[in-house]
Order: structure tokens, then sequence, then C-alpha cells
């Protein structure tokens, strides 16, 4: 059965619209806007400084920290992940900013909620949170689930808004101060348990890192040994020692006469011989005398220095990728430069044609000035023509006025 919602609120069927002004609320911080289900939103309660973004981290953050109860309504809808759940509060929890989850062991559990069903220490709102139908007590709760299958209205826009109605009702509760009173022995053993569990918990997480980075070092270590068994290297030989099957050490050089009795030193058989029993090189006859002679210093660097043929490879390829951006980038600085020089033509051809109109405007100026100056030399001669043909029509009027005489 669904209830109407009081105290500066309205109900539009199954939708609870709240006053934003809630000044008048213990706890509460003044003057909150609505919750937003998608956006980020400031708790609810002055003390607290969190803020979260969305309908499911803000119910989670109320869930841990401000006794929200969130139980299972033991029935299912059909399909998978339908299972009903239900919203309520527990005045043992009141103001429910102790930091902790609720401590409430009967109201987390259908089972158990009936059983203190119209008890007044664990009365208050709930709502459905498959159709999101609010309920003033828990008696509606339980008639609401005894109905039956109720429709999902998962795209109901004011979950918070309906989430914070609710506290303010539970805030509200004139019995609520007493009943928590009475149970802050319950709630401190339920903090202490949470810390524990916690710590426990941080204990773990800890110990899996740190076998992870253990782990991480043993298989880095493992492919660093595998990638140096792939490209074995030779045994350096120490000093004093010879490499065996290679060649005594003064076959690389041309010895020359001694500078005391000019004779040249003789070869020790015992060191000749292990190298004669492998055979000189390829493309290296032997010498008469049955010793190896000396080998080339192209060939023994060859052979002191050989690069496996992967890397040769790798480096090929390296270089010819570097060859082919080093092309790319080629042809591209030639078309700039030719779009350079196309502007550079461009912007001359321009400036000359600025040049050729200030000069026509120049010239265009000097012969305004000249056709200004005929003009005015013009006006003086008709000026002086007019004054002189006057001064003859008063001569010849003189004269008349005399013959008439």
């Amino acid at each position: 059965m669904e209830s109407g919602i009081h105290d500066n609120s309205t109900v539009h069927g199954s939708v609870a619209v709240i006053d934003p002004n809630d000044s008048r609320i213990p706890h509460f911080k003044p003057g909150l806007p609505d919750p937003d289900d998608k956006g980020e939103n400031d708790c609810f309660f002055e003390d607290c400084l969190t803020r979260a973004g969305g309908n499911q981290y803000f119910v989670k953050h109320l869930i841990d920290k401000h006794c929200l109860i969130r139980g299972d309504q033991g029935r299912s809808e059909g399909g998978r992940r339908k299972t009903p759940k239900y919203l309520t509060l527990c005045p043992t929890d009141w103001p429910f900013t102790h930091g902790t989850s609720s401590s409430c062991t009967h109201c987390g559990d259908i089972a158990t909620l009936l059983n203190v069903q119209g008890d007044r220490n664990h009365e208050s709102p709930a709502i459905c949170s498959f159709c999101w139908t609010y309920f003033d007590n828990r008696a509606g709760l339980v008639g609401h689930i005894n109905e039956g299958p109720c429709k999902s209205n998962e795209g109901f826009a004011r979950k918070l808004t309906l989430i914070r109605h609710m506290f303010v009702s539970g805030l509200r509760n004139p019995e609520a101060a007493q009943i928590s009173q009475a149970s802050e022995g319950q709630r401190r053993a339920h903090a202490e348990a949470e810390r524990v569990a916690r710590a426990e918990k941080y204990a773990l997480e800890q110990q899996l890192h740190e076998q992870a980075q253990v782990e991480w070092r043993a298989h880095t270590q493992a492919q660093r040994a595998q990638r140096q068994q792939r490209i074995p290297t030779p045994p350096r030989p120490q000093a004093g020692q010879q490499t065996p099957g290679a060649a005594p050490a003064y076959a690389n050089h041309r010895f020359t006469p001694s500078a005391t009795n000019g004779s040249i030193p003789s070869v020790p058989q015992q060191q000749a011989a292990p190298v004669a029993a492998m055979g000189p090189p390829l493309g290296v006859a032997p010498a008469a005398d049955g010793l190896v002679p000396a080998y080339p210093a192209q060939a023994q660097q060859a052979i002191d220095y050989a690069v496996p043929s992967a890397t040769v490879e790798a480096m090929a390829r390296s270089i010819e990728r570097l060859s082919g951006i080093i092309g790319d980038l080629t042809a591209a600085n030639t078309r700039l430069l030719q779009e350079v020089q196309l502007r550079d033509q461009q912007v001359s051809g321009r400036d000359q044609q600025v040049r050729s109109r200030d000069e026509r405007i120049i010239a265009l100026s000097a012969e305004n000035k000249k056709l200004a100056a005929e003009v005015a030399r013009l006006n003086e001669r008709v000026e002086m023509l007019a004054s002189g043909g006057n001064g003859a029509a008063g001569e010849r009027g003189g004269e008349m006025s005399d013959g008439g005489d």
C-alpha cells in the first residue's frame, strides 16, 4: 500500500517531490537543491564533505557511512539480475552520522524484518527500489511484497530525492533519539568490528600487492634469462690463459729478428699441436712445417665479434624503415619549399601591382594639380575680360549723353 509524503512535499503517483528548503531538518545542510541522479552531489549531512557522482556511488556512500539499509525482498521477478531490493532506515542508528553501516541485525533481511514488524524501536519509512514506491511504515512495504510482482521503474529520475525524504522522516522521528541512546553499545561493537574488518582487508590487499610484485620481478628475471639464453656469449679467457681450439696469441703477429742475436724465436710444439689437430680455417693453406699460419686480421675480428643473424635482420629492417621515413620527410620538405616559393612569387606579383597603382595615383595627382592651375588661370582671364567689358560700356554711355546735349 502506497502512502503519502508529508512535511512540505507533494505526491504525484509514486513520485515524491520534496521542497528543497531543508533548513529546519536537523543534521542536514540547509538549502540543498534537489539531487541529480546522473551528476555529482554533495552529501546531505552537514558534517560530511563527501561529493559523489551518479546514483550508484552516492547510494553506496549512504550505505557505508550513513546507515542506509539495503536488503533483499526474498522474491524474484524473472530474468537475470531481477531480484527486487528495499531501502529503509532503523531508529537505532539515529542520527545516521556515525560513519559506519547500519548496526541493526534485524532490518537488513526480509526474514528478520518480519519478526520486528510493528516494533517502534525498528519502525521507519521504506522504499521498494524495484518500482521506487515510497511507504511511510514497514507494514506498507510488507504488504507491497506480499501483493506479488511489481513493475520495474529503473528509469525513475528522482531516486536520490526519494531517499533524502526518507532520511528527513527518520531524522524527524521524536522517539529516535531515545531509541538510539539505548542501542549505543551495539553501535560501538559494530563500529569496532568494521574497523577490524577494514584493517584485515587492508592487510590482505597489501599482502596480495607485495606477492604480485614478487611474482612480477620473478617473471621479469625469467624473461631476461630466457633472452640471454637465446643469444649465448662465448666465455672470456682469463689473463694468462688461452681459449681451447684458438690460434696462439703470437700467431697473429709478425715476428722480427731479435735485436740481440738476430734469430727468429722458435715456436713451442706443445702449443701448436692443439691448433694443428683442428686444421686451418677455410681459405688458409697450411704451412710447410705443419703449423697453422697466422689468421688474417679481418677473419680474426669476424670470429671474435660475430653478430647474430637475427640482430642483423632487425637492424636492416630498422634502417629500411628509417630510410623510408627520411624519404617521406624529404618529399614533404620539397613540397613545402615549392609552396613557399610559389607564395613568394604571388606576393612579389602583388607588390608590383601595388607599386604600379601607387605610381598611377601619383601621376594622376600631378595631372590634377596641373588641371587645377589651368582652371585658376582661366578664371583669372575671365575676370579680367569681365572687368574690361564693363569699363568700355561706361565710356560709350558717356559719349552718347554728350552728343544729345
